[in-house]
This record gives structure tokens, sequence and C-alpha cells, in this order.
């Protein structure tokens, strides 16, 4: 099985898929490597009322229909497209604004 990707918007504004826990990647639109600033937690997924078969797809709702058309027809199950919060990317910038907190927190007590 393949590591989780989750969507990440990144210092330039971009958003771009990546592995979880990614701290730069490089930016399709300007083709260059950014800073990871936040996680985009909303994405496309399709799901199936037969079985457990069920893709996020990003912010493509086209992909999302794709995939439950081509579900459908090949094992005649009951699909369906969703926009769905991914849990993996709540659960990831959860951590991201724990960690931003405690930076916070360590630096201003330093000060004082």
């Amino acid at each position: 099985m393949s590591t989780p990707k989750i969507l990440y918007i990144l210092s330039c504004r971009h958003v771009m898929p990546g592995a979880i826990g990614a701290q730069q990647l490089v930016c399709y639109n300007c083709d260059m490597p950014k800073l990871v600033v936040d996680v985009h937690t909303w994405e496309w997924r399709m799901v199936c009322s037969n079985c457990n078969y069920s893709p996020w797809c990003g912010l493509s709702q086209m992909t999302a229909n794709h995939h439950a058309d081509v579900h459908a027809r090949k094992r005649q199950h009951k699909t369906g497209v969703r926009y769905l919060e991914n849990p993996y990317g709540v659960k990831v910038q959860q951590r991201m604004q724990e960690g931003t907190d405690n930076a916070g927190t360590a630096s201003s007590n330093g000060n004082k």
C-alpha cells in the first residue's frame, strides 16, 4: 500500500499534493522549492456503497466522477462523489498548529 498523500498550501499560496510530513515541496506552477505553510483539508472523494473502494481525488471533482463512473461500470456498484475533510489532512494540520503554538510559547517564555 502506498503512503497517503495530502494537499499542502505552499508559501506561494499554490496547493500541491505531498507525502505526510513534508516540509518543502517543488511547486508545479512556480517550478521552485517552496515551504509548506498549511494543509488544505477538504478534498473530493469517490465513495462506493457496495465495497470499501473510495479513493481521495484532491481538488478534482472531475477525477472523482471518473473514478465513480468506471467503478460503477466495471463492478455494477452504486457510487457517489462527496466533498469531505480528509482525516489525514486534519491530523497533520493539527500537528502543524501544535508545533507553531509550542514554538511561540517557548520563544515568548525565553524572552521574559
